[in-house]
């Protein structure tokens, strides 16, 4: 499974995909734009550990998997609930996401819960409006809502990613 399958697969097709508006979507319309390139800029540790301060207490879950990225399909996790652990499995296609995002981004498994919400803390996020454009893309094929504030089209989603240590999705 490529990240890159994942994403393009949730992207509308086109003018005939009735879902989707065009400004929920643009700068980009008829075809995923592909990949965002990685993050070159890294933040130190007391500035990641600085965002994750104000984060709010939760549970902490102790789980065998060799990856943050490959919790949600070791755990059973999905957008929709609990799902089943064959080759259809949601959290697969999740932990395909994330693995892409850990790769690129440095992003790791900050939170995952029964509310249908994930948080990753990433290392490299992008740092100009236009960078994020491509990654903001991703995010919105990937859930549906972002940066926990019902964010639904990608200039929207990519002003809050700009040198934003933290990503939130959250799924209906």
């Amino acid at each position: 499974m490529s990240a890159e399958n994942v994403l393009a697969a949730q992207w509308p097709r086109g003018a005939d995909d009735f879902r989707v508006l065009q400004a929920d979507i643009s700068p980009f319309w008829a075809e995923f734009p592909g990949l965002a390139r990685a993050g070159d800029s890294p933040f130190s540790r007391q500035e990641l550990a600085g965002a994750v301060g104000p984060v709010p207490p939760s549970h902490l879950g102790v789980v065998s998997a060799g990856r943050s990225a490959d919790v949600p399909p070791v755990v059973g996790w999905s957008v929709f609930g609990s799902d089943g652990f064959g080759p259809e499995a949601r959290s697969l296609e999740v932990a395909t996401v994330l693995r892409s995002w850990e790769a690129r981004f440095g992003a790791r498994l900050l939170r995952i819960g029964s509310d249908a919400t994930l948080q990753v803390l990433v290392e490299r996020p992008p740092r100009s409006l236009d960078a994020a454009r491509r990654v903001a893309a991703e995010h919105w094929a990937f859930a549906d809502e972002c940066a926990g504030l019902g964010l639904r089209d990608v200039e929207s989603i990519a002003a809050t990613i700009v040198n934003a240590p933290i990503w939130t999705f959250w799924w209906d």
